[in-house]
């Protein structure tokens, strides 16, 4: 291909999409396995596969920070933040970070596999909000919650092969 060609083809790509983002999906198979790919605002990911006991146990963590986040328990200020994290001794695999700041709780999500570890910055939420302030947009942790509940509702069965008769 001529390289005045390929140039035009360059030009009107569109752009890779960029950004923090969480991916997860049932695989079907013996075990029900879960792919999950990780991806931080530099464009660096981290894939993994899980069994169903370790997503259970992710969303427990997830579930924990998120009702740990919304109350005032252990909040710093905005010059010296507390950071709580959620783990399981018998997992390593997931890390939830909740950072509180002030009224504000951030939260990180930490994947640890075989490819890496990568750490992601999942949003924050306020939790006191001032008269006629603007409602923030929800934030990727809150996606993740709901993302991880859908992938485990979902059903992959695996279809048997089928025989000839």
């Amino acid at each position: 291909m001529p390289m005045k060609k390929q140039l035009e083809l360059h030009n009107k790509a569109k752009p890779l999409p960029g950004g923090t983002s969480f991916y997860i999906e049932a695989v079907a198979g013996p075990p029900i396995q879960y792919s999950i790919l990780v991806t931080d605002n530099n464009n660096r990911s981290v894939p993994g596969t899980f069994v169903r006991p370790q997503i259970d146990i992710f969303e427990a963590l997830l579930l924990a920070a998120k009702q740990f986040a919304l109350t005032e328990e252990e909040a710093g200020t905005k010059s010296q933040p507390k950071v709580t994290r959620f783990s399981d001794k018998h997992e390593s695999a997931f890390l939830i970070d909740v950072q509180k700041a002030g009224v504000e709780s951030r939260f990180f999500v930490t994947l640890k596999t075989l490819f890496g570890v990568l750490t992601i910055d999942a949003g924050a939420i306020k939790r006191v909000s001032q008269k006629g302030e603007e409602e923030a947009p929800e934030p990727l942790f809150y996606k993740i919650i709901t993302r991880v509940q859908e992938a485990m509702a979902a059903n992959p069965t695996s279809t048997p092969p089928q025989t000839e008769q």
